[in-house]
């Protein structure tokens, strides 16, 4: 949980930072607060593979 009105995503981006790159490709659940580019990108970038329920928005889920 983030404190106060800050959002929960870029705190999540943090803790994905700190923990690095991972091997195998494992899998990340994440819920729909986390689903934006940016931690999709990111949790590319580190190995993982993202699941998370898409946005109804959001133009390729």
């Amino acid at each position: 949980m983030s404190p106060g009105n800050a959002g929960d995503a870029p705190h999540g981006r943090q803790l994905l930072t700190q923990r690095g790159p991972q091997a195998g490709s494992p899998a990340l659940v994440m819920d729909r607060a986390y689903e934006g580019d940016a931690t999709r990108q990111l949790a590319l970038a580190l190995g993982y593979t993202p699941v998370v329920p898409p946005l109804r928005h959001r133009v390729s889920p």
